[in-house]
């Protein structure tokens, strides 16, 4: 058997309107059973990270960590049956 993650990025942006200040990254992932493409399960995932204050680094930093924090809970939910 082999498998295939399959993501889709549906949000990845810094919004700075009405004072939210924060980044957003939200992916979609589905775990398939190749060559068939059977999805096996899938879920969305979600982050918000907050900025301040409110610098270039700062944004970028805010991606980073978000970014960081969603892997790590794609891995957990990859290892659990």
């Amino acid at each position: 058997k082999s498998f295939l993650l399959k993501t889709r990025i549906e949000d990845f942006f810094f919004d700075a309107a009405q004072a939210k200040n924060s980044v957003t990254l939200k992916v979609a992932v589905a775990l398939t059973e190749s060559p068939k493409g059977k999805i096996l399960r899938s879920r969305t995932f979600e982050r918000r990270q907050e900025v301040s204050p409110v610098t270039v680094e700062n944004v970028i930093l805010g991606f980073n960590k978000a970014t960081g924090s969603f892997l790590e809970e794609l891995v957990e939910w990859l290892k659990t049956p």
